[in-house]
């Protein structure tokens, strides 16, 4: 029997995040488990913030007398997690129109500027922060240019306050033909055919039109010409792509359009990097001769018709050993996904055989379970404090059912 390995987040101390209030210069957080991702994990340890900032993290550090002392023992601290695609703070709730903002209409639109939407009191954002994920890209939809995504710290009472870059990136999905289960028929195909190729070509339009438009603004500001070139919005926000002053992210999975795609990109040399790249294994010693850098998509995916079953799952191993670097998250260093990562993130927890033997506050459950009952949890933490109850006697109290 497989066995199953479920990540759960014990406790994040930036679940409430600490930044110095009026009056507070900073903390120091001490006593704690302490795991830098960079660095060995630190036992015992004191990790000093000085106003925004982390001053100091080691073993019997002394610090400034008037900084708020937090004694974490028995807890783990950690740096936050990134999310590098989300809708956060654009979308509440999925079947009220009025609260969906990450969609817009049209096939261009490279001036729809995601954090000027951004809902800095969305209820996601605090659920998200609790369970380690304390920053995100929060990406716009919709179209082939959807727009510029915002990379945003999940705090902040405006917009203004939670950006970190804004805009991060500027986002294209390569038109590519849909995926069928089954052989479509002839006249289906070809007009998605059709319609494919004509998207292909207005991309490339607006791009060598963006590049004429940027020339001639540039020679109307060195006055090699008198005339104003009649502003368009559509142009001008594809300008900083074109002088590589913004990193393109360009979606695509299919084999061929994969190499199209890094064609496009490197016709107009931009910075850039493929997202998605379902069929990134077909075209590994491709993409690692190129030097491309990849946002993996979901693995739960459907495997081409002719491709082999476990296509979803093996791409990433493909890629990796054709020398293409990738970062994964597991909840098992030492299963098959850990061994072939580059990068490993540890974050302490309990899995169902050791569930019984770790002294902890996290509970054994899915990931569903954690994100949406996580603040009850941390609520039943405080009351068994208060109570003096502990986890054993809960255990007592309540049925094993499975």
């Amino acid at each position: 029997m497989m066995k199953k390995f479920i990540m759960l987040l014990l406790f994040i101390l930036i679940a409430a995040p600490m930044y110095a209030t009026e009056g507070s210069p900073g903390y120091a957080i001490i006593n704690a488990t302490i795991i830098p991702v960079t660095s060995d994990t630190v036992s015992d340890g004191v990790l000093v913030i000085e106003g925004e900032k982390i001053a100091a993290i080691g073993q019997n550090l002394e610090y400034p007398a008037d900084l708020e002392v937090i004694d974490a023992r028995g807890l783990f601290v950690y740096p936050g997690l990134i999310d590098a695609r989300t809708t956060i703070g654009l979308s509440e709730i999925g079947a009220v129109r009025a609260t969906q903002d990450a969609y817009e209409t049209g096939d261009f639109n490279p001036f729809i500027k995601a954090i000027v939407a951004v809902n800095a009191h969305s209820v996601h954002i605090p659920i998200t922060r609790v369970n380690g994920i304390t920053t995100v890209m929060t990406v716009p939809t919709g179209g082939i240019i959807a727009g510029q995504s915002a990379l945003i710290n999940l705090y902040g009472w405006t917009p203004e306050e939670m950006a970190l870059k804004a805009p991060a990136a500027l986002h294209v999905s390569y038109p590519q033909m849909p995926e069928w289960r089954r052989e479509p028929e002839k006249n289906v195909k070809e007009e998605a055919e059709k319609r494919i190729a004509e998207q292909r070509k207005k991309l490339n339009e607006v791009f060598q039109n963006a590049q004429v438009y940027a020339n001639a603004w540039k020679a109307y500001k060195n006055g090699s010409i008198s005339l104003a070139p009649k502003r368009d919005l559509t142009l001008e926000a594809l300008i900083p792509a074109l002088n590589g002053e913004i990193l393109v992210i360009i979606y695509v999975d299919q084999e061929k359009v994969i190499k199209e795609a890094v064609e496009f990109a490197e016709k107009y040399s931009l910075n850039y990097v493929l997202e998605g790249v379902k069929d990134g294994w077909k075209v590994a010693e491709f993409l690692a001769e190129k030097k491309v850098d990849v946002l993996f998509g979901s693995v739960i995916r459907y495997p081409g018709n002719k491709d082999p079953y476990d296509a979803c799952y093996a791409n990433a191993g493909i890629l990796h050993k054709a020398g293409v670097k990738i970062a994964l998250f597991t909840g098992n260093p030492d299963s098959t996904i850990g061994k072939i990562s580059d990068i490993i993130i540890k974050v302490k927890g309990k899995s169902k055989d050791v569930a019984m033997e770790k002294e902890t506050l996290a509970p054994y459950t899915s990931l569903f379970d954690i994100s949406t009952l996580s603040m009850l949890d941390s609520i039943g933490g405080v009351l068994m404090n208060m109570l003096g109850v502990t986890e054993a006697d809960i255990d007592k109290r309540h049925a094993t059912i499975e």
